[in-house]
């Protein structure tokens, strides 16, 4: 927060994820030189995890809407001013409702000529949740680390270390940032911290942040896929009554699975937690999951995470 801007000190981002990365970036094209501060390398969380998914318009119910369109169309400018550097592609997007094998019985096979070539198992229905006009993706790890770098050849900095407390003057105006004991003058502080941006509210009035606690997994399939422009997000109905959702993006050499928990867990204070946490939270994932519908026989997995995710009540 800042109500003038000081020649003498940087802007203070707090948090080296997509969204800290992208606002160092795009105030470095306007001259503002920043010092991006996390605990961990960049991407380190979700923004290194996650699906990278864009969507246009699946906002336009929401106070979201116009924010969701501009940055989807800014996402294409980026495309073309960093080139194929983290994977930027137009897709098709499908929703399938689907089953476990031993459901199969009951389920009825699709009978849809628009699915692509490499799904193969039964399903209930589908729909086009989106086209190569309204949906896309990026890599996320990429993406962000691209843009952070862009930041720093304009002269922004990056420093890994923990943010523990702000400084007020008098006045109450925000004048420092704490970091790892060393104080930092800055007038302007960015709390980017996704789902850690709650342990800013020891130092600032800001809204509640909770976490949802997503799992993923790449997969190496014992035989290339070809990559496709498209996505496929799944309603996956288990023996035991779940239905939680998956995406499968096929690419030339993996697949991506990923779940999200439908309720809010604890916050683990340390990403320590997250760097060393095991691969139990995800077996459903291999276990049973429709990863089968992409090929027949196993895939090796690469990859397991369990990225926390922010959200904040919609009051």
């Amino acid at each position: 927060s800042s109500s003038s801007s000081s020649s003498s000190s940087c802007v203070v981002v707090c948090g080296a994820g997509v969204i800290g990365a992208s606002i160092a970036y795009h105030l470095s094209l306007r001259g503002v030189h920043c010092l991006v501060v996390d605990r961990c390398p960049p991407a380190t969380g979700a923004s290194g995890k996650a699906g990278g998914f864009l969507a246009k318009d699946w906002c336009d119910t929401s106070a979201l809407k116009h924010f969701a369109r501009k940055s989807f169309e800014l996402h294409q400018e980026l495309a073309v001013t960093f080139g194929d550097k983290y994977g930027y592609r137009r897709l098709d997007t499908l929703s399938l409702a689907a089953a476990a094998p031993e459901l199969h019985r009951r389920a009825k096979k699709a009978k849809l000529t628009s699915l692509p070539e490499w799904l193969d198992g039964y399903a209930s229905a589908s729909s086009v949740m989106g086209s190569i006009d309204t949906t896309a993706q990026v890599h996320p790890e990429l993406f962000t680390k691209t843009v952070l770098n862009a930041a720093i050849e304009n002269g922004s900095t990056f420093r890994q270390g923990e943010v523990q407390n702000i400084v007020r003057s008098a006045g109450g105006a925000v004048s420092g940032v704490v970091v790892d004991g060393e104080t930092i003058p800055t007038d302007t502080l960015v709390i980017a911290m996704g789902p850690w941006s709650s342990l800013a509210a020891e130092w600032l009035p800001i809204p509640k942040v909770t976490t949802i606690k997503a799992h993923s997994i790449v997969l190496v399939p014992p035989k290339p896929v070809r990559r496709t422009p498209s996505l496929l997000t799944i309603n996956w109905r288990t023996t035991n009554g779940s239905t939680p959702r998956y995406t499968l993006d096929p690419t030339v050499q993996c697949m991506y699975v990923a779940s999200q928990s439908p309720c809010r867990c604890l916050l683990e204070r340390s990403m320590c937690c997250l760097l060393k946490e095991p691969v139990n939270g995800c077996q459903p994932l291999l276990g049973n999951s429709p990863a089968h519908f992409a090929h027949r026989n196993s895939g090796q997995l690469k990859l397991a995470s369990c990225p926390s995710l922010p959200t904040i009540s919609r009051s």
